[in-house]
């Protein structure tokens, strides 16, 4: 990709959690997340990448879809395509025994990955 190409706003992508600053380093950190993860009180078991849909290529104010030589769908199939789809972040899942639904993740909560228990131990 050598294109420069304007800047789409990430609420376009929709997220439930935004992380900066993890300290894997570089873009796409979330591929090198090591499970358990913490976020908060927040511990999740596991995740997968997130294959998108083309909404990322819809104008939230005009409700037009972005020319396809600016699409974002178009960038990320260039660096992210995977048979599953484009991949964009990542579904996480609860682990069990966890604080589960009264957990609370908050704005600048640190995210950590957790040591994993030997297997055996509740």
């Amino acid at each position: 990709l050598t294109e420069v190409l304007p800047p789409v706003g990430m609420a376009r992508f929709r997220p439930n959690i935004v992380v900066d600053n993890f300290n894997c380093g570089g873009p796409f950190a979330e591929d090198r997340w090591r499970f358990p993860l913490r976020i908060g009180d927040a511990l999740f078991a596991s995740g997968v990448p997130y294959p998108r849909c083309t909404v990322p290529d819809v104008c939230q104010d005009s409700g037009g879809v972005s020319d396809l030589r600016a699409s974002p769908m178009r960038t990320l199939h260039a660096v992210r395509n995977s048979p599953a789809g484009i991949n964009f972040g990542m579904y996480l899942y609860p682990a069990a025994g966890g604080v589960g639904d009264r957990a609370t993740v908050r704005i600048g909560d640190v995210v950590s990955e957790e040591e994993a228990a030997p297997p055996g131990t509740p």
